[in-house]
């Protein structure tokens, strides 16, 4: 049964059954929320209570001849609805700009051939082919893997890669999936596509935010409260003066020209205008620190706030590693070997890159240092590689100059140094000191021949996650 299993896998679904399945569980794809046009964008700047006894005083101000007091209204809430118009359109722009971000294509085997097609075709039954580098296009079962390593940031928050593997246990059966919108760091896995769509994890949580109430922010609520206690106090002052002249004897146009009049004078025409500004101000100050507010009553609620709820320690970080401090006799040289035993890979112009977190986090600070990643591969190529395990939690290169290179956990390393013992106890204590500030620490070796014995221990490198600049 296993056998067949496996052999089914390594076929994948012929071109009819993809069609058929496609047609019955739909496209692959992430239901999001339709953008608002741009004329309901600007309508809704109109449905303030305050603001539609504006329109009427502007529109009965204009039939009654008193075109001052109409231009001064108009031009207030024409201001008021443009800036509310140009922060919401903004916000809305960059929004559907995010949900574009995500993996254009996938590849599976299909007819026994491994073929690349849009993410968005990839339907449940499907073998996705996953490497170092890949986006997962959609839930699937680990069926085969090997040293799959897949960060989860995008649902975990967790910016360490998580071990996958085929072999399920009952502790934690997620360590045999993978999950739409992960990447893959290190190996390779043929999976079994298990959901799409908004059936996935990831789909879970898109339901979750366009399902979420919204409701209406403190200030809000108490300008909704003043426009109807201002509307009441409006028609009670229009039917008192109106019943008052009427006793006098005064003509129907005279009343209603002084009745419109004092209700007129009762609205404040200008806050409005004051509350709008006031919210932009707040908007570009937050702007400036890369926070985007989609809606303007949104910046008042962050001064309501009470509580902020966060996970572990509190701090938000972009899923992001950088090495945070060095300790050694020579930091290059030890930047150097290290980056000379990593699998990861650094584009050319742009700080990213596929592979561990925490290898692009050396290569980094390395290329800060003038040592490319790829200059080492073309000068010094590898002779084998030991890679890494979570039982030696080490790995090793071996380089063309006969130079091992070996990096991993200050337990595993400084048990095969034959350094200066007074040495090596202060690098373990420095790596328990960094240990002890949050930063996750690596020590590196250089050793002659393919053997992981009699090293030199060159220094430890801390690293810790890049910390949100909004946050």
């Amino acid at each position: 049964m296993v056998e067949q299993e496996e052999q089914a896998l390594l076929v994948g679904l012929n071109h009819k059954e993809a069609s058929e399945k496609l047609k019955q569980f739909g496209f692959n794809e992430i239901q999001h929320e339709v953008s608002r046009p741009a004329w309901k964008l600007a309508f809704e700047q109109f449905r303030s209570p305050l603001v539609i006894i504006l329109i009427f005083a502007c529109l009965l101000s204009a039939a009654l001849g008193e075109n001052v007091e109409a231009y001064a209204i108009g031009s207030i809430l024409f201001i008021n609805a443009l800036i509310g118009f140009f922060q919401e359109y903004r916000a809305e722009t960059a929004i559907l700009a995010l949900q574009e971000m995500t993996a254009p294509r996938a590849k599976v085997i299909r007819d026994g051939r491994h073929a690349v097609v849009p993410a968005r075709e990839v339907v449940p039954g499907d073998t996705l082919v996953l490497e170092a580098g890949d986006i997962v296009a959609a839930d699937a079962r680990i069926v085969e893997a090997s040293n799959l390593q897949i960060n989860e940031a995008v649902l975990t928050g967790e910016s360490l890669p998580v071990e996958k593997s085929e072999n399920v246990t009952d502790e934690d059966a997620r360590t045999q999936n993978a999950f739409m919108g992960t990447s893959v760091v290190t190996g390779t896995s043929l999976a079994k596509v298990t959901n799409t769509g908004m059936a996935t994890e990831l789909g879970k949580i898109a339901h979750l935010i366009s399902t979420a109430e919204v409701e209406q922010t403190p200030l809000q609520v108490q300008l909704t409260k003043l426009g109807h206690s201002l509307l009441l106090i409006c028609l009670a002052v229009v039917s008192v003066v109106t019943v008052i002249g009427f006793i006098q004897g005064k003509t129907w146009l005279d009343l209603l020209i002084f009745s419109v009049s004092l209700a007129v004078a009762a609205v404040p025409e200008g806050m409005p205008a004051i509350v709008t500004v006031a919210l932009a101000l707040g908007v570009q100050r937050l702007a400036g620190r890369n926070a985007l507010i989609r809606k303007l009553p949104s910046v008042e609620t962050l001064g309501s706030v009470s509580v902020i709820c966060t996970d572990k320690t509190g701090t938000l970080t972009t899923g992001e590693m950088r090495v945070r401090e060095l300790w050694g006799e020579d930091h290059l040289e030890l930047l150097k070997a290290g980056a000379s035993c990593c699998d990861a890979q650094l584009e050319k112009s742009v700080p990213d890159g596929t592979g561990d977190p925490t290898e692009i986090a050396i290569l980094i600070a390395a290329r800060e240092r003038g040592v490319e990643k790829e200059v080492i591969e073309q000068n010094l190529p590898r002779v084998s590689t030991e890679p890494f395990d979570s039982e030696r939690k080490r790995m090793s290169i071996l380089r063309e100059n006969g130079i091992n290179y070996v990096k991993g956990a200050i337990e595993s390393i400084i048990p095969l140094c034959d350094s200066n013992p007074a040495y090596l106890e202060s690098a373990r204590k420095t790596a328990a000191e960094m240990s002890s500030r949050g930063l996750r620490t690596l020590a590196v070796a250089v050793g002659k021949g393919p053997g992981e014995n009699k090293l030199s221990l060159l220094g430890v490198i801390g690293i810790a996650d890049q910390r949100n600049r909004s946050s």
